[in-house]
């Protein structure tokens, strides 16, 4: 069972987005580990879901073929087995500002994401620290006939540094 309700809404040269949501989940296969952490089998229960989503992206520019717009946005997610406990490998709250410059032939974007730490975990399940991330991409683009182009990119993962950890990983911990 699941209920959405979205607002999107254009305004000139703002536009903006908002979901908010509430899902029930009869039998949700997931993986449990033994008490030790050792074994793991895939069981099915029931779990709800609820979350919120927006994003608003503002062109700042147009001219001459090129465009400058900059995003903000935001998520949070919150899973739990009906019968109490927290759903493991759940992501944890994210947000973040994207700008984009764009052309003819190019694109380029610039993107600064903070993931907050994630300490609603499931059973035997451990805690993973909150991160920056920033990215870089630019791209340039050839037509190469009628149904043909070629693209040349670059991009640039993680430019501070950080130790990130995918909460939603296996591998996590590793």
């Amino acid at each position: 069972n699941n209920i959405e309700i979205g607002l999107r809404r254009h305004i000139g040269r703002i536009t903006g987005e908002a979901n908010v949501y509430y899902n029930e989940v009869d039998d949700y296969i997931g993986l449990q580990l033994d008490a030790d952490g050792d074994v793991g089998k895939y069981v099915n229960r029931d779990a709800v879901f609820t979350g919120i989503e927006g994003k608003i992206n503002v062109q700042v520019w147009e001219r001459s073929g090129s465009e400058f717009s900059f995003s903000l946005f935001a998520d949070q997610v919150r899973a739990r087995f009906d019968r109490g406990g927290d759903l493991p490998r759940i992501h944890p709250p994210k947000l973040g500002i994207s700008f984009s410059w764009s052309g003819n032939n190019w694109n380029s974007h610039l993107k600064w994401m903070r993931v907050q730490q994630q300490d609603r975990i499931g059973r035997i399940e451990l805690e993973t620290p909150g991160y920056h991330r920033v990215s870089l991409y630019v791209d340039r683009h050839w037509q190469l006939g009628e149904h043909s182009d070629i693209t040349l990119f670059a991009r640039a993962s993680n430019l501070m540094d950080e130790e990130i950890r995918n909460h939603a990983s296996l591998l996590k911990n590793f």
